[in-house]
């Protein structure tokens, strides 16, 4: 239903993760949550290239903020 990752990991990138998602006709759909480090204006070229429209930066991370996207997005309430 979601997926959560990392941009950096270590065998391989998240992007390389995101780019093998979006090929695959069966989980090109799936909603992605990117977290990273990086910030959003480093991440804005990213965004457009591998399709990810939800993004959460660590050094600004907040539980419940992040628990209230994880629901919108699998559609358990109207905030988003």
């Amino acid at each position: 239903d979601l997926i959560i990752t990392d941009i950096k990991m270590p065998d391989y990138s998240g992007k390389e993760l995101v780019t093998f998602v979006r090929c695959d006709e069966n989980m090109s759909e799936i909603p992605i949550i990117l977290i990273s480090t990086l910030s959003m204006s480093k991440m804005q070229e990213l965004f457009k290239e591998i399709k990810i429209q939800h993004y959460i930066q660590k050094l600004k991370f907040n539980k419940e903020k992040f628990l209230n996207k994880v629901a919108a997005i699998l559609g358990k309430n109207k905030e988003e």
